[in-house]
């Protein structure tokens, strides 16, 4: 999985300039697709660490 990634970073380190641009809808999907990955890592890890946090309360209390 380390492999592909590398490869994957090192082939568009490597690219030549494109002479091309990216149009206001391929540009806002992108920042859609941005903030949707990054909400859907941080969502289950909020809700993960509310359930440490609440067993840290329940254990401290007794």
């Amino acid at each position: 999985m380390y492999y592909l990634g590398f490869m994957a970073t090192f082939f568009l380190l490597l690219a030549p300039p494109a002479e091309a641009y990216i149009d206001a809808c391929t540009g806002s999907y992108l920042v859609q697709m941005i903030i949707g990955a990054v909400l859907t890592v941080l969502m289950p890890l909020q809700r993960c660490l509310r359930r440490i946090s609440v067993r840290g309360r329940r254990s401290g209390d007794s």
